[in-house]
Order: structure tokens, then C-alpha cells, then sequence
């Protein structure tokens, strides 16, 4: 999912570089987060909060029940 997500920023970018320099087809991409526009600003801002929520739970440790242990000694009478 985060992988697919860097893509999205990664194709955007390079297109968009590529279309400035007239090294491809010239096309209506904006570069991410610096461009002005409307529903694309959207749609970037929503896969950087998928992004960011990504990274906030991938440490998470996962609660683990509490078991009582029973150590049973066994000693041989001298």
C-alpha cells in the first residue's frame, strides 16, 4: 500500500518533468504539493494521510494475554 502510494508521487513528478522539458507528450499532471489545484491537491493530501497512517501503525506492539505460569519444583528428599 505505501509502496503503491510513493508511486503515485514518484509517476506525477517524473511526468511532470519530463513534460517541462519537453522530453514527452506534454499532459495535464501537477507536481505534488506544489502545483495549484483543486481536486488534485485532494487527491494528493489523501494519499499522503494514507501514507502517514501507514507509518504510525507499523511499531505497534500487539497485546499479548497475561498467563499465570506455574513452575512446579520437584527436589529429591536426602
Amino acid at each position: 500500500m505505501g509502496l503503491g502510494c510513493s508511486l503515485v508521487f514518484a509517476s506525477q513528478g517524473g511526468i511532470y518533468i519530463l513534460s517541462n522539458l519537453s522530453i514527452q507528450i506534454i499532459s495535464q499532471v501537477n507536481l505534488p504539493f506544489v502545483s495549484y489545484g483543486g481536486a488534485s491537491l485532494l487527491i494528493n493530501f489523501i494519499v499522503l494521510g494514507i501514507m502517514l497512517s501507514i507509518f504510525r501503525n507499523t511499531n505497534i506492539m500487539k497485546e499479548v494475554p497475561y498467563k499465570k505460569q506455574f513452575v512446579i519444583k520437584i527436589e529429591r528428599e536426602k
